[in-house]
């Protein structure tokens, strides 16, 4: 019997028939494992396991490398169809290796030398013909934008971009490179290359929509149903002058004129690079003089209205380009119209002295009693129906209840019970894994409950299928841009997403699960947080705190010890070395904007790039966070990897305190002027000098002198080992305990 044959390079699992073989090749990044199997069917029946025949064949491994002649053994097993493989030779101990199930060939940590071709040989009796495949090996590719900045010079752009995607590759074909935006594809295909290196350029005449963003450059091998991808770096940047687009005033009214009491929202909405700064002022009627600075941010609200605010309100937007300043304004007047009571009004009578006040109410009197009477018969009529009526309601409402939950939408039912979930194909992509465009249907995602709103969004929690075309659910923080963002804020909602898209999964970072865009309102689905923010699981888990079930009438302590408070400490410096790897920096860091997952496990969430975090901090200026900013952000509006370094330092002290908020009796003024003073928080009584030491190390005047963050996380290892003696729960100020049921 002749039995030998070649199984291509396949997927682990797969199978090669032998009377219909066919070559698939495939491609892998530097550094990944790749699974080769050689199963064989011959009539369906897997010939290597067949327990049926028993028979013994030798299968070998052979590796052609590129532009080479030559093959090399590199692996040989013996399989007896009655047991498991048993390896009989191997080039490399620490590289190749063969499944315990059968004879797949095993190759860790690839690089570039092991491109080439895989021939797969099953021997019996004799020989048979066989085939190769290939494996393309590739480094990541880089993207680079080589022009970031353009301006605008009279409406128009006189230079054109000029992006580069290139990679290092071996194989016996380059891989294909394309460029796309959205679901545009912007050009033909590779540029230029050799037989180790490949690359393609993007250059077109920019418009100001494309300001912010980035390009995504993809690196495919059709045959080996290869992609990968990377994004150009810094985003583009587009200056042109502030616009003031519209003015919206709401509600709606006719010539703006409102009743006094009203309510009346002003929104400005503009665009511009750099951003547009906002001033609202205010003139009142017959007073031109008089101009009041109402607010120097995009919305103004008018409280319960009056009189005294009828006039003109201006809206101003101004931006600065290479030192020209640009201006755009509107302006609207305001009419309130006051309701006055006329007291003066004579009372008037009839001309025989009895007031028609009088007449009136005697003829409502009569009225009055004419309609119990008739009420009284009415009643007594249809008393001996009402029975009969409230039972034919009773069978009506039952019939339509159940006419409603038979038709209703098969999708409705699925996303809102967990229990209907029916069992999934294993080969079907999870949402979360498609990572060119991200996008997710809208009939798939289900709002459920807002649970927070920030500036321009809304916050929920959520559900959406886990899967295409599947029942399966799963639970999502969904956020949700608001109707009337301005393009600003849309631009800020862009750039979290498109940060996230690019950015490597970490178990401290939250995941990115997908989004919608197509239509407004825009949506952003996220990994859900069970355990709400930091602030929230710290203050529940607090000495003395307890939470009640009701279900089971028991008691769970959520106490946490001195150890588990260094470790979430670890956890936030892990997830801020993951975000300096990209050049990111986080917005707002403290314990309100850090969420915790199942099994307590630290997420960071909103972060960006350096500039796009300064754009957002000033444009949302009124907020800022001044207990946990650097003495460079506060003076000089800077924002950047040692800047959190120092916001670090207060939110371990916020850890250690279960989320307490320092300076808590300081007015905002009085903290900025402690910390420009040199002023630090004082050392807690329940902590050691060692940990308030590395908190004071953050906390350096000079940023190059605060400790980096392998040196933090290498302090808070060494506290770890005696933990007890570093945060002394014993000593925790009665402000930082208490007992709550829920």
């Amino acid at each position: 019997m002749l039995l030998l044959s070649l199984c291509l390079f396949l997927v682990q699992g797969a199978t090669c028939d032998l009377i219909n073989s066919q070559n698939v090749n495939q491609a892998a990044l530097v550094g990944k494992n790749v699974t080769l199997s050689c199963a064989m069917k011959q009539n369906g029946v897997d010939i290597l396991h067949n327990n049926h025949q028993p028979k013994k064949y030798n299968v070998t491994w052979k590796h052609t490398p590129v532009h080479s002649q030559k093959s090399i053994n590199i692996l040989e097993a013996e399989i007896d169809t009655q047991s498991h493989p048993r390896l009989v030779h191997t080039a490399d101990g620490n590289k190749y290796f063969t499944s315990a199930k059968d004879a797949s060939l095993i190759v860790l940590d690839i690089d570039l030398t092991d491109a080439g071709l895989y021939t797969c040989l099953v021997q019996g009796d004799s020989l048979l013909k066989n085939s190769t495949a290939d494996l393309f090996v590739l480094l990541s590719p880089q993207c680079h934008n080589l022009i970031p900045s353009f301006t605008y010079h009279n409406g128009d752009v006189n230079q054109q971009t000029l992006f580069d995607c290139n990679v290092h590759y071996r194989g016996n074909k380059p891989p294909i490179i394309l460029w796309k935006h959205d679901k545009q594809e912007l050009n033909t295909g590779t540029d230029y290359h050799n037989n180790t290196f490949a690359m393609a350029t993007l250059s077109f005449k920019p418009d100001k929509k494309y300001d912010g963003y980035r390009f995504l450059c993809l690196v495919e091998y059709p045959s080996a149903k290869f992609l990968t991808a990377c994004q150009t770096k810094p985003p583009l940047q587009i200056y042109f002058p502030v616009h003031l687009n519209k003015m919206i005033i709401k509600p709606q009214a006719d010539e703006y004129v409102y009743n006094s009491g009203k309510s009346i929202n002003l929104d400005c909405q503009a665009s511009g690079n750099p951003h547009p700064k906002y001033r609202w002022t205010f003139k009142p009627k017959g007073d031109n003089s008089a101009e009041t600075i109402l607010a120097m941010k995009p919305r103004y609200t008018i409280t319960d209205a009056d009189k005294r605010n009828e006039g003109t309100y201006n809206c101003t937007v101004t931006n600065n380009i290479n030192g020209t300043l640009f201006i755009d304004t509107q302006t609207k007047y305001i009419k309130i119209n006051v309701k006055q009571e006329d007291n003066t009004t004579p009372n008037p009578t009839t001309s025989a002295g009895v007031s028609p006040y009088a007449i009136g109410a005697v003829i409502c009197a009569v009225l009055a009693v004419i309609l119990i009477l008739v009420f009284v018969i009415l009643g007594m009529k249809f008393r001996d129906q009402c029975f009969l009526m409230q039972m034919r309601d009773k069978r009506t409402h039952t019939r339509l209840t159940r006419d409603h939950d038979e038709n209703m939408d098969d999708q409705e039912i699925e996303l809102l019970d967990e229990s209907l979930q029916s069992s999934v194909r294993t080969d079907e992509p999870q949402y979360g894994r498609l990572k060119l465009y991200w996008e997710i249907p809208r009939k798939d995602i289900r709002l459920v409950e807002e649970i927070a709103a920030g500036s321009f969004v809304e916050v929920w929690k959520g559900k959406m299928k886990k899967y295409p075309n599947s029942s399966e659910i799963q639970k999502v923080a969904i956020k949700k841009l608001i109707e009337n963002a301005t393009e600003q804020e849309r631009k800020f909602f862009l750039g979290e997403m498109e940060v996230q898209k690019m950015l490597q999964p970490h178990p401290n970072v939250i995941l990115l699960i997908g989004c919608y865009t197509f239509h407004e309102p825009w949506l952003l689905m996220l990994e859900y947080a069970q355990e709400g923010t930091l602030y929230e699981y710290l203050q529940y888990s607090r000495p003395g705190a307890q939470t009640v079930q009701i279900s089971s009438n028991s008691v769970h302590h959520k106490n946490i010890n001195s150890h588990r408070l260094l470790a979430i400490a670890a956890q936030v410096v892990n997830g801020l070395m993951h975000l300096q790897k990209f050049k990111l920096i986080y917005y707002r860091l403290k314990t309100s904007n850090i969420l915790v997952g199942r099994g307590g496990i630290c997420k960071l969430t909103g972060f960006g790039f350096p500039h796009e975090i300064t754009e957002r901090n000033q444009y949302e200026n009124d907020t800022l966070p001044v207990e946990c900013m650097s003495p460079e952000s506060l003076k000089e509006q800077i924002y950047n990897y040692r800047t959190d370094i120092w916001s670090y330092g207060v939110l371990l002290w916020e850890i250690i305190h279960f989320g307490l908020s320092p300076y808590l009796h300081l007015e905002r003024e009085e903290i900025e002027d402690d910390i420009l003073s040199g002023k630090r928080l004082e050392r807690p009584p329940h902590c050691s000098e060692d940990l308030y030491q590395l908190m004071l190390d953050c906390w350096q005047e000079d940023p190059m002198k605060r400790k980096e963050y392998p040196d933090i996380l290498q302090v808070l290892s060494n506290l770890a080992a005696d933990h007890s003696l570093h945060i002394l729960l014993d000593s925790l100020p009665e402000t930082c305990k208490f007992t709550q049921a829920v």
